[in-house]
């Protein structure tokens, strides 16, 4: 509990006009909110008002220079502003259970929230230097308070690289799966709808539902997806591409055309239309930090790959197999 300071600008008064049913203006008020919030770390409980009376009392009797116990040696002020702590310190609990906005009102939660369009990935450094990696058409929110819990809300896909903090775990909330660990590097993989999954880079990550309580711990080089009402757990291949996103990779892994025309979309936040189901042929690549022009241009030369332009959609008329 923190010692309670009487001696802000106009404190008092205001309190004596609060107390006395004035009228304040709205600035009076903010400033009577921003000096009790500053009182206690957390709001208190009735049970706690006689912790408040007394450290009220010792904090008024040692500024008065009073240092009997007895309330008959206490100066008039010094009584009135115990009474004014134990009010104000009242009207503040009663004033959690309302939802009004009046004074003393419940602070409740910010959230600051980063967003990227489609085809876009930006690198985020949170306040405990953990780091994530936001990809396209994705959000993640991180909460003021975020050192006091280390808790985030993702929809879409986010690496975690997650500083250790002894005893504070760092946790990950999706619409279908709360993802707690100490320290370790992860993706997440949350879509607005559909199936969401966990991909563990290293470390140790612990998996759970939030309806149904299934729960599972997962290690380097495993993922779990959900299905239904389960959680499926599996390895993930050496041949897969699951991490090459964040070191802004793009990997085709003997994809047919069509496949590899969705992952121009979310790669390159452009639209593509294929004339008909290309199938036949299969495409293998790495291409790191390159246009999307210079990925067409790489493409032919394994297999004829005839494209146009119409507005800003990428339209692949034919493939031809070499």
């Amino acid at each position: 509990m923190k010692r309670q300071n009487l001696h802000g600008p106009g404190i008092k008064d205001l309190l004596y006009r609060l107390l006395r049913g004035k009228h304040l203006q709205k600035e009076q008020k903010d400033q009577l909110d921003l000096w009790y919030n500053g009182l206690y770390e957390k709001p208190e409980t009735p049970q706690d008002l006689e912790k408040i009376k007394n450290e009220a009392f010792k904090a008024i009797q040692k500024e008065t220079g009073k240092r009997d116990p007895s309330i008959f040696y206490i100066s008039r002020f010094a009584a009135a502003m115990i009474a004014l702590v134990l009010v104000a310190s009242l009207v503040f609990y009663i004033s959690l259970n309302r939802n009004d906005n009046g004074l003393f009102r419940n602070k409740t939660t910010a959230w600051q929230t980063y967003q990227t369009q489609k085809g876009e990935r930006k690198s985020i450094l949170l306040p405990d230097s953990s780091h994530v990696f936001l990809a396209g058409n994705s959000k993640i929110s991180i909460p003021d308070n975020f050192m006091k819990g280390r808790k985030v809300k993702l929809v879409g896909l986010a690496f975690f690289k997650v500083k250790f903090f002894d005893n504070l775990p760092f946790e990950v909330q999706t619409a279908k799966l709360q993802t707690a660990v100490l320290g370790t590097s992860f993706n997440v993989y949350a879509p607005e709808n559909g199936e969401e999954r966990v991909e563990v880079k290293t470390g140790k990550v612990k998996v759970k539902q939030n309806n149904g309580g299934k729960q599972t711990t997962l290690t380097k080089g495993q993922r779990v997806s959900t299905r239904e009402e389960n959680l499926i757990t599996a390895l993930i291949s050496e041949r897969e591409d699951t991490f090459s996103w964040i070191n802004n990779t793009l990997i085709f892994n003997n994809v047919t055309v069509s496949e590899m025309a969705e992952k121009i979309e979310d790669w390159y936040g452009v639209e593509v239309r294929t004339l008909e189901e290309f199938n036949t042929c299969r495409i293998t690549g790495k291409y790191q930090n390159q246009s999307l022009d210079e990925v067409l241009h790489i493409i032919n030369y394994s297999i004829n790959l005839k494209h146009k332009w119409e507005n800003e959609t990428l339209i692949i008329e034919k493939v031809t197999c070499k």
